[in-house]
């Protein structure tokens, strides 16, 4: 009995400490230039059907993995956060096309510069950035698809060309028609 007492004890603290950093996390993060709150964007449902939240121990590990590629290694390290939330949203083609209208002018209130609108009969994805002068603090993609809205937020310091030795590097293809 004593020893379940302890171990329940060494859970709950244990756990507390994780909800508090974790609670402290996020209010660093809410703080940042970067930083979208996916709850206030039109579009996003109750629940969300993927919830990906890499923080930056997390990418710090992940960069640590590659040693072979050090500026995709130092990009990771820069990066405070990669967040990714889905939602089903059953849009039709004009709401859906309503609904990046408003995504668009919350952001580009708050001062986000889109780069990329690309539309087809398939889907709409719409990518913007937060910039300080040369450097970047932000990245936010917006995709919606069969019904599906995707929201994709990276903060941290990304330097633009780093990000472009890395898709050289791995020898992305991007293929846009004109």
């Amino acid at each position: 009995m004593r020893l379940l007492a302890a171990f329940l004890g060494v859970f709950f603290i244990t756990f507390s400490a994780i909800s508090l950093y974790s609670y402290a996390e996020e209010q660093h993060l809410t703080n940042l230039p970067g930083y979208v709150d996916f709850d206030q964007l039109p579009g996003a449902g109750d629940e969300p059907t993927i919830v990906i939240n890499l923080d930056k121990s997390l990418l710090t590990l992940l960069s640590a993995f590659d040693r072979n590629d050090p500026a995709t290694s130092e990009a990771l390290k820069n990066l405070e956060s990669v967040r990714v939330q889905a939602f089903e949203t059953w849009l039709a083609d004009d709401e859906a096309e309503a609904q990046m209208a408003s995504v668009q002018q919350s952001l580009e209130a708050a001062s986000w510069n889109q780069i990329v609108r690309a539309r087809d009969r398939d889907g709409k994805a719409d990518i913007y950035l937060k910039q300080n002068g040369e450097g970047i603090q932000g990245v936010f993609v917006v995709a919606v698809d069969d019904g599906d809205v995707v929201f994709v937020n990276v903060l941290g310091d990304i330097n633009p060309e780093e990000i472009a030795g890395i898709v050289k590097r791995v020898n992305v293809d991007v293929d846009l028609p004109l």
